[in-house]
């Protein structure tokens, strides 16, 4: 009984630790302001957050509420983790990311549970989420608000995996039954967590292979299989119901299967690079896929999968965790290399769950210096670690600061893609917020020679004007947003100002075209009503200086 509570304290000392270690390298993500996505689904989203009867709703709907017709995402669980924080936090970012840091340190307290579920190693274990806790690749996926989807489906995934194992060891059904709706709240959250359903049989066949007491029969494995199959079976026609066929999701390019298939081992290289060697932060990749297979990036990824296949067989039976470990990686990565035609980017937050890959082999090499009879080693590898936390820490607080200013965002943004046009129309509209008129109008410049179809580029630069009271200029840059892209506040907006130059006719012809997009909104209509009564009345005012003169 003392060993049994000594071995139940020491594990809870360790959690806390992690819960600490988690919690403090992103401490100061706290400080952190909505970026980029963050204004379409929060800041600008307000109308429809603030109302928690639409909780259920968010299972019906598009993620991006207010704009549904952008890209083709279905993620309730987030849309609803952020009307629950809308209710507690307003639009104090702090709430939002204090929700995304906790998601974090419960994820690191799950990776630590399954492996010791799977190995029955605590050191491995703690390691293993020690490491997955401070790394760099973390800090889009847990700094950015919007990255949220990443740790949502982490820690149902992970719940997943760890209710099965319970339900294997334990033989009871209520663990199974549970696992089924973490699993369908892990693809709620980001439809990438399908590839769980291939993770499951690799888990417990490394249980199987680890656990002496633990046998399992390969049809058994494949029932699990299949019964997962289902559920995300299921999960796809509720997709389908909500947001149509699948090929509404935009296609990568239009490029063909073979180039697609080249361009995942380019893709596969970045990502393994970005996770071991995390040196730069990169918000956008830094990549140029192309049409072609044979080129020198996708050949030279070829052989690299090669040996990560020939290790995975040479350890089979020798070293099974870095098997599983390698198995982990490829099938996490699966979903995210663009065989599917899918555009889902490939930005650092995406390797959120592949980076437990990595952490399991250094976790694994760790604990077996640890377990070393000759005590210099036991220190030197004790020394390294201290070290390497530390740096790692100190790397994730450096660039967690980059989301604490959206200016400082920015300003990095444009310093590392000089030819990115939204980072530069964004960086413009921060200026044009701050007064800052000059700086303002030189960066929209850039963005509109940049990419000339950036409507959002000419609106800011509309709004410029506006600010500097040359209306005709600011209807020239709204009529060219116009041409690109149409929405009501624009055509309300632009109304608006060919009314304030005494265009009444061509305001209400604006209007009316907004009429097209909203029917029956109330303040469109009391423009044209108002102002057809305007023009009638000067024009009985014309006629009557006419008959006196």
């Amino acid at each position: 009984m003392k060993d049994q509570s000594t071995k139940i304290y020491s594990t809870a000392v360790l959690a806390v630790i992690l819960l600490l270690v988690a919690f403090f390298t992103y401490f100061n993500s706290l400080d952190g302001k909505f970026i980029a996505d963050d204004e379409t689904l929060i800041v600008n989203n307000t109308q429809f957050l603030s109302h928690l009867e639409n909780i259920p709703k968010s299972f019906r709907i598009h993620y991006k509420v207010n704009q549904p017709n952008e890209l083709a995402f279905f993620r309730p669980v987030v849309l609803c983790s952020y009307i629950v924080d809308y209710q507690l936090f307003g639009l104090n970012p702090r709430g939002f990311h204090f929700r995304n840091t906790m998601l974090h340190a419960i994820n690191c307290l799950l990776i630590f549970w399954l492996l010791i579920l799977l190995t029955r190693k605590k050191l491995l274990a703690f390691f293993t989420a020690l490491l997955f806790a401070v790394h760099p690749i973390h800090v889009n996926a847990v700094a950015w608000i919007s990255g949220r989807p990443e740790l949502f489906s982490t820690l149902f995934s992970l719940l997943t995996l760890i209710l099965l194992l319970l339900h294997v060891q334990k033989k009871k059904q209520i663990w199974f039954i549970i696992s089924f709706v973490t699993f369908y709240l892990a693809l709620l959250s980001r439809a990438t967590a399908a590839f769980t359903v291939a993770i499951i049989p690799l888990v417990l066949i490394a249980k199987e292979k680890l656990d002496r007491d633990f046998q399992i029969e390969p049809l058994i494995i494949l029932r699990y299989f299949l019964t997962y199959a289902v559920v995300l079976a299921f999960y796809i026609l509720h997709r389908y119901v909500v947001l149509g066929p699948l090929s509404s999701l935009r296609v990568v390019d239009g490029l063909p299967f073979f180039s697609r298939l080249g361009n995942s081992f380019t893709l596969g290289l970045y990502y393994i690079g970005k996770i071991i060697l995390p040196l730069k932060f990169e918000f956008y990749p830094s990549l140029n896929l192309t049409g072609r297979f044979f080129t020198f990036s996708n050949i030279a990824g070829i052989p690299v999968f090669l040996v990560l296949a020939a290790l995975t067989f040479y350890f089979y039976n020798r070293k099974h965790l870095i098997s599983f470990s390698i198995l982990l990686f490829l099938l996490s990565i699966l979903p995210i290399v663009n065989i599917i035609p899918v555009d889902l980017g490939c930005k650092e937050c995406v390797l959120y769950f592949p980076s437990l890959a990595f952490c399991l082999v250094l976790g694994i090499i760790l604990h077996g210096l640890i377990q070393s009879k000759t005590t210099w080693l036991k220190y030197t590898v004790f020394v390294i670690v201290i070290i390497a936390m530390a740096a790692s820490v100190l790397v994730t607080n450096k660039r967690t600061q980059l989301f604490t200013s959206g200016l400082k965002f920015w300003e990095y943004m444009v310093e590392e893609y000089p030819r990115l046009a939204t980072a530069r129309n964004t960086l413009g509209a921060i200026y044009l917020e701050r007064g800052n008129l000059d700086d303002a109008r030189e960066e929209f410049q850039k963005a509109i020679r940049l990419d000339p179809r950036n409507w959002a580029s000419y609106y800011n630069m509309g709004l410029l004007y506006a600010e500097e009271k040359e209306l005709g200029k600011t209807i020239y840059y709204w009529e060219r947003t116009r041409e690109l892209y149409t929405d009501l506040k624009l055509l309300e907006d632009l109304g608006l100002t060919y009314f304030t130059i005494k265009d009444f006719n061509k305001a209400i012809e604006v209007w009316e075209d907004a009429l097209k997009i909203d029917p029956h909104n109330s303040m469109i209509e009391y423009y044209i009503r108002t102002t057809h009564e305007l023009i009638e009345y000067e024009d009985s005012i014309r006629a009557a200086n006419q008959d006196s003169g």
